[in-house]
C-alpha cells in the first residue's frame, strides 16, 4: 500500500503542473467567451430596441464602446466580489453606462479637431491674454506660453462637452434602464457557465488526452512493425513512416486541444442567444412593439 501511494506521489508530482495549467486555459476560456457572447448579444438588444423605435439611437462605434464596456464593468465587479461589499445593481451599471458616454472616442475626436483648429487660428496672433495674465506673443520662441494656452481651452472645451453630455441625459433614462437590466439578467444567465470549464477540461485534456497519446503510440507502433515484418523497407522509407504518423499525433492533439474552446464557446452561445432571443420575443413581439407581420423578417436580427 505505501509503495502504491509513493508511485502515485510520484506520478501526481509531475502532472500537477499540466493539470494547474489545463485548468488555468479553462478559465482563461471561459473568461474571454464570457466577454466576447456577452458584449455581442449586448450590442444586439441596443440595436433591436433602436431598429423598434423605442431606444435611442447610437452609433455604431458608440454601440460597441457602451457593450464592451458594460460587460467589462460586470465581469470586473465578479473578480473583486469576494473583496468588496457593494453588489451590482442596476443604479451603478447606469451610473458606468453615463461615464462610458463620456469617454466615447467620437468626444475625443471632436476635441482634438477643435484644438486643431484653435492651433491654426491662434498661430497667426500677434498678441493674445489667456487668464489674465498670460501673454502670447509672436516674437516668443518659448512654447510654454503656447502650450499654456492651448491646455487651458483644451479644459474648457472637455468640460463643455460633459455638461452637454450631462443635459442631453435625460433623453436616455429610458434607454439606460433597459440596457442596465438587460445586461444585468444576462450577466445573470451566462455567469451560470463559469464552473462549466473545470469538468470540460477534465473530460477533454485531462481523460481524453493520455487514451489518445497511448492510442495513437500504439497505432503507430503496431503499423511500423506490421510493415518491418512484410516487407523490406529502406532508411528513407522508415523516415517516412515515421513522419506521417507523426504528423497524425499533431493534427489529433490540434483537434483535440480545440475541442476545449469550442465547448466552452457552444455552451455560453447558446445561454446568451437563449436569453436574447427569449428576451426580444417577450419585451417586443408580444408587447406589440413590433407587428406579427415582421416578425419573420426580422426574427434573426
Amino acid at each position: 500500500m505505501n509503495s502504491e501511494f509513493r508511485v502515485y506521489h510520484r506520478l501526481s508530482r509531475l502532472t500537477k503542473p499540466f493539470q494547474r495549467w489545463a485548468y488555468a486555459k479553462g478559465r482563461h476560456f471561459t473568461q474571454y467567451y464570457l466577454h466576447y457572447f456577452m458584449t455581442k448579444y449586448t450590442a444586439k438588444f441596443i440595436r433591436k430596441r433602436a431598429k423598434a423605435g423605442v431606444g435611442y439611437v447610437f452609433r455604431d462605434k458608440e454601440v460597441k464602446t457602451l457593450s464592451a464596456g458594460i460587460v467589462e464593468f460586470m465581469l470586473k465587479n465578479d473578480n473583486v466580489k469576494d473583496t468588496s461589499e457593494e453588489e451590482l445593481t442596476p443604479e451603478l451599471l447606469i451610473e458606468e453606462i453615463k461615464r462610458l458616454l463620456i469617454s466615447l472616442d467620437e468626444i475625443h475626436k471632436r476635441q482634438m479637431q477643435q484644438e486643431d483648429d484653435l492651433q491654426k487660428v491662434c498661430c497667426g496672433l500677434f498678441t493674445k491674454k489667456v487668464a489674465g495674465n498670460l501673454e502670447f506673443s509672436e516674437r516668443s520662441n518659448s512654447g510654454l506660453e503656447r502650450s499654456t494656452y492651448f491646455e487651458v481651452l483644451h479644459r474648457k472645451q472637455v468640460v463643455a462637452d460633459i455638461e452637454a453630455i450631462e443635459v442631453n441625459m435625460a433623453d436616455l433614462v429610458p434607454t439606460l434602464k433597459a440596457v442596465s437590466n438587460y445586461a444585468l439578467s444576462l450577466h445573470k444567465c451566462c455567469i451560470k457557465n463559469v464552473g462549466l470549464d473545470h469538468g470540460k477540461v477534465k473530460e477533454y485534456w485531462l481523460n481524453r488526452g493520455p487514451r489518445m497519446a497511448a492510442t495513437m503510440l500504439v497505432y503507430t507502433g503496431y503499423s511500423f512493425l506490421i510493415t518491418e515484418l512484410t516487407g523490406s523497407m529502406t532508411f528513407s522509407d522508415r523516415l517516412r513512416t515515421v513522419l506521417i504518423a507523426g504528423m497524425a499525433v499533431l493534427v489529433a492533439f490540434f483537434m483535440l486541444y480545440y475541442r476545449l474552446p469550442d465547448a466552452i464557446s457552444s455552451s455560453i452561445c447558446r445561454s446568451a442567444h437563449d436569453f436574447y432571443v427569449e428576451t426580444k420575443t417577450k419585451d417586443f413581439y408580444r408587447s406589440g412593439v413590433i407587428s406579427v407581420r415582421r416578425r419573420n423578417d426580422s426574427f434573426d436580427d
